[in-house]
């Protein structure tokens, strides 16, 4: 049961916490199936505290700091959590329905079977955090997030921007920039799951957009093997398309073959990442790590930095094919 004499503390706010804490600096807080309805305390620093089962619904506990605290079975329904530390927090069986958890940090904390319904978590930060069995999170605007393998079925994950959002960081409860300072401006870029941002990249839409991108970029080639002339030296037909056979043409052939090999690969990417996200749909878990990393990495570096240079280097093969045939 909880410490009597601590319930009383916290109820009388952040600041004669802060005092206490300054007299009491090694003592934990005991609040254990604590009564703390509605309470009033933004900023209050509850580290380590023994929060198991207690009852925080409604709670105004903004700007506070909970690392390390165990948050087993407590009840923070509509509670305001906004910019609240809960790194390495104990967060199993917590109730969050409702709660506004904006720009939180849940770093390494631990939110097995936690109930998130209609919790407002934009900006939250989820790096390292275990999100195992883990109900109605609603993923809009969060970043640092891992879904190894875990079960979404009950999660919203919006359809990402186009753009980043570039915003002033009085926005939140963070410090106020002078807009002159226009350097110190913060570009919020959600989703940055792996999982997410790869299957985003190449599922979807992006399938057919892909798929007639390369139709596109390899048809030349193509067209060129089958109506290439070969001579009396046997050149082969690839060779002949990619212009491996023309002298001093070393350039066109690297980079006929880069535009090749990446439209390629992308093909795969497309074709794997779709089956992946197929067996999502059904089963309603998200792929482990180890089933999408390979197209993640290849995406991260290779194909989308190369995707750009493919593209000048296909419009300017082309403009020069056209001219060499006028």
């Amino acid at each position: 049961m909880a410490n009597n004499g601590h319930v009383a503390l916290v109820k009388q706010g952040s600041t004669a916490l802060r005092s206490w804490r300054e007299e009491h600096p090694d003592e934990q807080l005991d609040l254990e199936e604590a009564d703390l309805k509605g309470i009033k305390a933004p900023g209050a620093n509850l580290d380590g505290a023994n929060l198991r089962k207690a009852n925080l619904e409604g709670a105004m506990l903004y700007d506070a700091t909970l690392r390390r605290a165990d948050l087993w079975g407590a009840n923070l329904a509509d509670a305001n959590l906004l910019h609240v530390d809960f790194e390495s927090a104990d967060l199993i069986r917590t109730n969050l329905t409702g709660a506004g958890l904006g720009s939180a940090n849940f770093a390494k904390a631990r939110l097995w079977s936690a109930n998130l319904h209609g919790a407002k978590i934009e900006g939250s930060d989820f790096a390292d955090a275990r999100l195992d069995d883990a109900t109605g999170l609603h993923l809009l605007g969060t970043r640092n997030y891992v879904l190894d393998g875990l079960d979404i079925s009950t999660w919203v994950i919006p359809p990402a921007p186009l753009w980043p959002r570039v915003f002033w960081p009085e926005d939140s409860r963070v410090e106020r920039i002078p807009r002159w300072q226009f350097w110190r401006l913060r570009v919020y870029k959600p989703y940055s799951d792996p999982w997410n941002s790869v299957r985003r990249s190449y599922t979807g839409v992006m399938t057919a957009f892909h798929l007639l991108l390369a139709a596109a970029a390899l048809g030349p080639y193509g067209l060129r093997a089958v109506l290439a002339e070969v001579g009396d030296y046997g050149v082969p037909r690839f060779a002949v398309a990619l212009g491996l056979c023309r002298e001093n043409a070393w350039f066109l052939g690297c980079t006929g073959i880069l535009i090749v090999a990446y439209n390629l690969l992308r093909v795969l990417a497309t074709w794997g990442l779709s089956q992946l996200r197929e067996e999502e749909t059904r089963s309603g878990r998200a792929p482990t790590k180890s089933q999408y990393w390979p197209f993640w990495l290849a995406h991260k570096w290779f194909l989308r930095w190369v995707g750009y240079f493919a593209l000048v280097l296909g419009l300017w093969r082309t403009v020069w094919w056209l001219c060499e045939r006028v």
